[in-house]
């Protein structure tokens, strides 16, 4: 859906455009802003598509600080065995991520820059997975994999 609605704008290098998404209720909005370096002119430099998230604070304009904890690893004790995770190995360049650079490549956007934001914490779907008896009960998520059941006291997703 984001590609449908920047399509357009790609066709002509003096347009500008800025979308707002609410993906998750737990980070900031996304701002996607395509420019080019000179409106009334052709430019021999390449167009520029980032997606950045949003970090002015609307109620009195203050510069909102990222948190430095927040980076490219799932801080998770339970990765390597869940399998209720829907994050993969490697989260700093998701092959999502691949494809959305060589479709911005071939329309001559060559600078394409994504923020991911928070990559943890947002959660909000787990099956678990009971095995046991009814006196004593194994309640927890299958192992990535198996049918062993894997108790996950705390989840980092």
């Amino acid at each position: 859906m984001l590609l449908s609605l920047i399509s357009p704008v790609l066709q002509n290098p003096s347009s500008s455009l800025i979308i707002k998404s609410h993906l998750t209720t737990q980070s900031s909005p996304i701002h996607t802003q395509l420019s080019s370096s000179s409106p009334s002119l052709p430019s021999p430099s390449p167009k520029t598509l980032s997606l950045i998230p949003n970090t002015n604070n609307s109620i009195n304009n203050n510069p909102i600080v990222p948190d430095p904890s927040l980076n490219c690893a799932l801080q998770c004790q339970h990765f390597d065995s869940c399998s209720g995770c829907t994050h993969e190995w490697n989260l700093h360049s998701p092959n999502i991520l691949e494809d959305a650079n060589a479709f911005f490549r071939n329309l001559g956007v060559s600078n394409f820059t994504f923020d991911s934001c928070r990559l943890w914490g947002w959660r909000c779907r787990a099956k678990l997975a009971v095995r046991g008896s009814s006196v004593k009960p194994l309640i927890g998520l299958y192992q990535e994999g198996t049918h062993n059941v894997v108790d996950i006291p705390s989840c980092q997703g």
